[in-house]
């Protein structure tokens, strides 16, 4: 590994780092109803329900719209 760094080369170390690390990527098993669900799909759908529950979808029908002439042509002097 010194060669490597006398060279200015760390890819060597950087992939030692990454071997020693212990993160774990992804989503971890979720609890719903008392069960642990740990396959992807079941994991989507649990966070869409919950997701569900804090966001709001905006009611489209009130938003004003703009009165006289609009313009979507850009000019060239």
């Amino acid at each position: 590994m010194s060669q490597a760094f006398e060279e200015n080369n760390t890819k060597p170390f950087w992939k030692y780092v990454k071997s020693q690390r212990q993160d774990c990527f992804g989503v971890p098993p979720l609890k719903k109803d008392g069960k642990l669900n740990t396959d992807s799909k079941t994991k989507a759908e649990i966070l869409l329900e919950e997701f569900k529950l804090v966001f709001t979808q905006e009611d489209k029908s009130c938003i004003p719209t703009l009165s006289g002439p609009t313009y979507h042509t850009l000019y060239k002097n």
